[in-house]
């Protein structure tokens, strides 16, 4: 299939008769087919912002940010085409990959609380995963750790640090004797 050439015909259709929702999604969808994802996010998302939320739109505007790392706006653009083909195994990995990216984005931020809620839901396809059981149990870790020293400065505990150091042992990986010794610290504390 010659992409390059039907980009071309895209941006000439388009150049002539003005905007139009369809020939709009297909230039989005020859770009990424070139894995010109970057390019590719421009027309799929004016095509959503004028109205259109075809599966094919939303596949590829998913894909390219995807692709691109953008893992928020991915989850944005397949959710609803998860909600629409709820059987699609394939779809429903890609969102936990996305959910996955999210963590460790929201992680390497020092957002543990984001890092948890993102691999949570991730968890839910890969729930045997030793990569993923270790990384929710350093961020369960790191958000305790992150709340025992605001309790250092003369705040109080909340229960959110309790449960969340219980929860890194509960989850495994990582060090299980620091984390015991944390969560011991957070009930004398």
């Amino acid at each position: 299939v010659d992409f390059a050439g039907a980009e071309k015909s895209y941006r000439q259709a388009l150049a002539a008769n003005g905007p139009r929702a369809e020939l709009t999604v297909r230039l989005g969808v020859v770009t990424c087919k070139q894995e010109q994802f970057k390019e590719a996010i421009d027309p799929l998302t004016e095509a959503r912002q004028s109205g259109l939320r075809s599966d094919e739109l939303l596949y590829h505007l998913g894909l390219a940010h995807a692709r691109l790392n953008n893992w928020t706006e991915a989850i944005a653009a397949w959710t609803p085409l998860a909600e629409r083909h709820a059987d699609d195994e394939s779809l429903r990995h890609n969102l936990a990959r996305c959910q996955y990216g999210l963590g460790h984005q929201r992680f390497n931020v020092g957002d543990f609380a984001g890092a948890v809620e993102a691999w949570e839901v991730c968890a839910g396809v890969y729930a045997g995963d030793e990569t993923l059981q270790e990384a929710r149990a350093e961020a369960y870790f790191r958000r305790g750790i992150a709340l025992l020293r605001s309790a250092a400065r003369g705040e109080p505990i909340p229960p959110a640090a309790r449960a969340g150091l219980r929860r890194a042992a509960e989850a495994g990986g990582g060090d299980d004797r620091r984390i015991r010794l944390f969560t011991a610290l957070a009930d004398l504390a």
